[in-house]
């Protein structure tokens, strides 16, 4: 089946491969070269942690177990898997995306050889909560209590300037909350400020969901409903 450092070879050498059919227009002949890269570097992985490598899911295995140990990035098992698609499909797949598909698979022989040698390269995780473990769990925000029972409640409104804004959203004809201001009263708009307000349900006020949002690194709907 070959060694560890055969496969190491063939790895590079078939990367070559893919950048001179890339230069000459050829989709079919990278898309393919690109797919035997990825599968003799994850096959090099495979030969020198003892695991079987005589089929595709066994190759994603290898990987797996690289990125559940954090060795490796979730990114380059979704480069193996992709490189195999793109050689199933290649005319579905423009020169742009074969050659962004090239730099990945380069990414993944460069880290899978890093770890190889003994010197896997750090990680790096793109979701918050996987770069930083450590965050408070962001509130479940669906009744007013929900904020103003948070234990940094007043220290948001002194953040953001907040004291003299109401939880609840005024009527905004005017695109006030836009511009960063607070609509007022308006005669040309009376009825829509006269209109009888449910107590028992609000919409929060823009810039109180943008406060919340940056504080804990969240998206919330908007507009956002709220029970007393």
């Amino acid at each position: 089946m070959g060694t560890l450092s055969h496969h190491r070879s063939k790895a590079g050498e078939y990367l070559r491969h893919a950048d001179r059919a890339i230069s000459s227009c050829d989709p079919d002949q990278a898309a393919v070269t690109l797919r035997r890269a990825a599968s003799h570097i994850t096959t090099a992985l495979a030969v020198q942690q003892g695991w079987k490598h005589n089929s595709r899911r066994r190759l994603e295995s290898v990987l797996q177990a690289a990125v559940s140990a954090d060795c490796l990035s979730r990114s380059h098992l979704k480069t193996f898997r992709q490189s195999h698609s793109h050689a199933a499909n290649p005319a579905h797949y423009p020169q742009t995306a074969l050659r962004r598909m090239r730099r990945r698979v380069a990414s993944l022989i460069k880290h899978a050889a890093a770890l190889i040698a003994g010197r896997p390269k750090p990680v790096v995780h793109h979701k918050l909560w996987q770069r930083k473990p450590n965050l408070p769990v962001p509130p479940d925000f669906t009744r007013v209590q929900d904020i103003i029972r948070l234990p940094n409640f007043l220290d948001i409104q002194q953040r953001f300037g907040l004291h003299s804004v109401a939880l609840a959203a005024a009527p905004d004809p005017h695109g006030c909350y836009p511009r960063g201001e607070i609509p007022r009263p308006c005669h040309c708009h009376a009825a829509l400020w006269n209109k009888p307000q449910d107590p028992a349900r609000i919409t929060l006020s823009p810039p109180w969901r943008s406060a919340l949002e940056k504080t804990f690194r969240i998206r919330l709907p908007n507009p956002l409903q709220l029970t007393d």
